[in-house]
């Protein structure tokens, strides 16, 4: 009876969180949108999955049947967490009227540029500052389903 207790605790806690996940990922985009970022739970991973890896490095460290051998392995997760708080911090992506400006944990750039015509299948609504996407485009090339564009 205890095994199945388990199993259907570990199954609730695991819905629990991936639904939690799943919805921060749907914030409805906007034209006012432009700057592409991570969501709140990439940190959240991020911090617990650090602290969580800290605490088993330590506790197997001065543990009698664990030691650094042990230790380094849970280390290597804690850099895992730390990565991804790094990334929710640095990474961002700005769509210009002439290419996406990124900068990512390693680099920095932009794509289109100054002499490009600026992203297929985006184009200025006359009269607007605001970009619009072009329907025929998504049609052919994200099916409609792509997250990175406005709906």
């Amino acid at each position: 009876m205890n095994r199945v207790l388990q199993w259907v605790i570990w199954f609730a806690a695991m819905t629990v969180v991936m639904r939690w996940l799943a919805k921060s990922r749907e914030v409805p985009a906007s034209e006012q949108s432009l700057v592409l970022q991570y969501p709140r739970a990439i940190l959240a991973t991020g911090i617990v999955v650090g602290a969580m890896f800290l605490v088993m490095a330590v506790a197997s460290f001065v543990a009698p049947s664990g030691g650094p051998g042990v230790a380094a392995i849970f280390l290597i997760f804690v850099a895992l967490g730390a990565y991804l708080v790094a990334e929710y911090y640095v990474v961002r992506f700005h769509v210009l009227d002439d290419g996406l400006a990124y900068r990512t944990l390693f680099q920095r750039g932009m794509l289109g540029g100054p002499t490009s015509r600026g992203f297929p299948g985006r184009r200025r609504r006359s009269g607007s500052s605001s970009l619009a996407p072009d329907s025929e485009f998504m049609s052919r090339r994200c099916f409609g389903t792509c997250p990175c564009w406005p709906r």
